[in-house]
């Protein structure tokens, strides 16, 4: 199911609050990819590469999803959205099979792509582009510059359930790369609304660094004039945020030293620092949607990945 959804099937387990979700394994990919016929290409030319993972876009795209799956999925939708809600779908680049040409080259972890604001009529065509994006030519280019097969991916996919987000935020577990007297510091980006709106730069974003040891909490806000929202017709809109909200900051002390903790224990299980993203809802819950190694170093060492 890939290294996104993998880890948040552990924090599921471990307790911690994640939404729903289903995967769909990088099984049903090999058998589209295998169904279309998309072998290594010949071409060495970026150009040319380009032109071929525009083609092999094309031909994931046309094979769609096979029917069995594609109503299996649409019985989880159902399951995970019976309050009326939408799903996200997200995309996880997995390593091809140990053994296949240019096999466990896939560079990991990396962000994957995907869509919020799911509906149900969109759902199926939404998997079949997650697919598709195993071949965007970003990917093709970069699998062929690492001396692998261009070809050789495998694509996992998650359907999760969206939270209703009243505010959403994106936390370091420390900084490493300043001077030691720093370094226990966690550090927040939080916005109003959905969380691209705080990873793509669609909302007005306030920071925080949090002092995990004495609880400090340093800040720099700004005024709040926009955030990322659901729209009414499917996927997300920019709005204005409210005047009584725009001065005031995303987070309060607590809620920000909620997080820092969360970051920080979350590095004592994995090994390492970590980056995560998560959901506020109006309960005041938080809501992890992502956890991943940070990519920090500071000199003379290097942490796992």
């Amino acid at each position: 199911m890939g290294h996104k959804f993998a880890r948040q099937a552990w924090l599921l387990a471990a307790g911690y609050r994640v939404p729903e979700f289903v995967c769909v394994s990088v099984e049903a990919f090999d058998t589209v990819q295998a169904e279309t016929g998309i072998s290594a290409p010949a071409v060495r030319d970026s150009g040319e590469l380009a032109a071929w993972a525009a083609r092999a876009r094309a031909q994931v795209r046309g094979a769609g999803v096979p029917d069995g799956l594609a109503a299996a999925l649409l019985e989880a939708y159902d399951r995970l959205t019976d309050d009326g809600g939408t799903v996200a779908v997200r995309s996880c680049a997995v390593p091809a099979r140990a053994g296949a040409p240019g096999g466990g080259e896939e560079a990991a972890p990396a962000p994957g792509g995907g869509f919020l604001v799911v509906g149900r009529d969109e759902l199926i065509d939404r998997v079949s582009q997650c697919w598709a994006s195993a071949f965007t030519a970003e990917r093709v280019l970069d699998r062929f510059a690492r001396g692998s097969d261009p070809a050789a991916t495998r694509m996992a996919v998650g359907i999760q359930r969206l939270v209703r987000a009243e505010r959403s935020f994106v936390a370091v577990s420390r900084e490493l790369r300043s001077a030691p007297d720093i370094a226990d510091q966690a550090h927040l980006a939080a916005a109003y609304g959905l969380g691209e709106g705080v990873t793509r730069g669609r909302a007005d974003v306030d920071r925080f660094s949090v002092d995990v040891g004495t609880g400090v909490v340093e800040l720099r806000t700004v005024r709040k004039t926009r955030r990322l929202v659901p729209a009414d017709t499917g996927g997300t809109t920019v709005t204005e945020v409210p005047e009584d909200l725009a001065h005031r900051p995303v987070l309060d002390v607590q809620t920000a030293r909620r997080i820092a903790r969360l970051a920080r224990g979350l590095e004592g299980h994995f090994g390492g620092p970590q980056e995560i993203e998560g959901a506020i809802t109006a309960d005041g819950e938080i809501h992890l949607v992502q956890a991943r190694p940070a990519v920090v170093t500071r000199v003379g060492r290097r942490w796992p990945r």
